[in-house]
């Protein structure tokens, strides 16, 4: 592997991005009849909201806070591996955006290097 800035499958976006806003959405909203337009999903994240919203919220926090960590640490990870700074924040904002996916290949790559 090159020594710079990757990405992973752009899926990873939209899955990860798309899970946190949908668990977002489903702790915090107060209307659960808003959950009536989303497809397939909707009936499940309606009774969620209305039954497991505390449960919920705390999913959501903990998985923030897990992925500010994940973002420190690739943070960490780039620049011990001797990486621009550009590719430090790269990392470092991809692995805050999509956590373990984009972890996983900075430390692919820090294997590599050693």
């Amino acid at each position: 592997m090159s020594k710079g800035f990757s990405s992973p499958h752009p899926l990873m976006f939209l899955l990860v991005i798309g899970g946190l806003t949908m668990t977002a959405v489903t702790a915090f909203a107060d209307d659960p009849a808003i959950f009536e337009y989303v497809p397939l999903l909707g009936p499940f994240l309606r009774y969620c909201n209305i039954h497991w919203k505390w449960e919920v919220q705390i999913v959501f926090v903990v998985a923030i806070i897990l992925h500010l960590l994940e973002g420190c640490y690739a943070c960490y990870l780039a620049s011990s591996l001797g990486m621009s700074t550009g590719d430090v924040v790269k990392w470092t904002i991809q692995t805050t955006a999509l956590g373990y996916p984009s972890l996983r290949l900075l430390l692919q790559k820090s294997h590599k290097e050693q």
